[in-house]
Parts: structure tokens; sequence; C-alpha cells
């Protein structure tokens, strides 16, 4: 028996092919072939002219149906017998790995913000990136909170920052968010 693709759509009346004129088709495993399909009006193509067109290409393969619907037919059978509709355009995805960007974000300056001060961190990669921050409080601070206004996120620090020391928050892959302090003299206290 050969392989029968039979179309879903009536085509009683004709149809408009002005945009998209063009079927790219795999017979019986052989290399794909686009064929333009359009009748001389494109915006009015027949049944009877989708099978010319076909036809002309891969004689006897195209033929319409009792209820007028476009049938394609391989001119073999048994197992070598093929037919395939594949699809005009193709999305490549390029996976890059991750990077520093050309304006790091360990490379910016810091930045002096008082309560209630915010500041915008930009990713403009496709893949995710993470975020090292810290503080630092000339005059000390009592349980410091960041808050990701796009997701609503609040993170609170049940700590206290002494004169001279600094708190630095990241992104640990293997616990999660971890946070430390820097003691005046180096000292690093989980």
């Amino acid at each position: 028996m050969p392989a029968i693709i039979t179309g879903e759509a009536d085509l009683l009346a004709p149809v408009n092919l002005a945009e998209r004129r063009v079927i790219r088709l795999s017979v019986d495993h052989g290399r794909a072939v686009d064929i333009d399909v359009a009748g001389a009006a494109p915006d009015s193509t027949t049944l009877a002219e989708l099978i010319a067109k076909l036809n002309a290409v891969f004689p006897g393969m195209a033929s319409a149906t009792d209820d007028d619907r476009l049938r394609l037919t391989s001119p073999t059978r048994g197992n070598s017998s093929h037919l395939q509709v594949l699809p005009l355009r193709a999305l490549e995805v390029i996976e890059y790995p991750p990077g520093l960007t050309a304006d790091p974000l360990s490379e910016q300056p810091p930045r002096l913000v008082r309560h209630g001060d915010h500041w915008f961190v930009d990713n403009a990669g496709a893949a995710d990136a993470d975020l090292t921050i810290e503080l630092s409080a000339p005059q000390g601070a009592v349980g410091p909170t960041f808050v990701n206004r796009a997701t609503n996120q609040r993170i609170r620090l049940m700590v206290a920052i002494r004169p001279g020391e600094m708190l630095r928050l990241w992104s640990n892959p293997e616990t999660g968010l971890s946070a430390e302090t820097i003691t005046a003299d180096g000292e690093r206290l989980p």
C-alpha cells in the first residue's frame, strides 16, 4: 500500500495562497523539494491548479477526493513508500555558555543608598545571572532589608552590622541564598 496524505481543508472554493504559496515535500525519503503551488491568481487558487502544480513536479502524486480535499499518494508501495510535508522555516536556537558582559556588575562603582532608596540591575543576557550585594554601613545597621519590586520578594537579614563592617549577600548554587559579615579587620563570619 502506498503512503497517502489527505488534506483536512475543503477546497471546493478557491483558496488564498498569496502569502503562503510554497510547500516543501519529501517523497520516498528523497531530498526535500519546494513547490510553488499558487495558481494564476494566487489569491484565488483552485484545487485543480494545486493538483496541476504538484503533478508537474511529482507526476501522478496529487489528486482530489470525492469531498474536494487534496490527496497526495506516494508513487511507490510497501516499506519504502513515504510522504512528508516539511516546514519551510526553522527556528534555530544557539546556546551560549554563561559569561561576563562587557560591563560586569562586579566592575560597577559602589552606589550610595539610604533608607528607601532603590537602584536597578539590568540583565541584558539570555540566561539567568547571579548578583552579589556588598553592603557597608559607616554608622552601622540593624536588619537590612532588600526588596525585589519586580517579583515582590523581600530579604531581611536578622543581623547587626557594626560601624566599619560589611555584609555580603549572594546566591550559592549548593546552599541557596548565603550571607556573611566581613569585620573591619577582614575576618569573614557566616
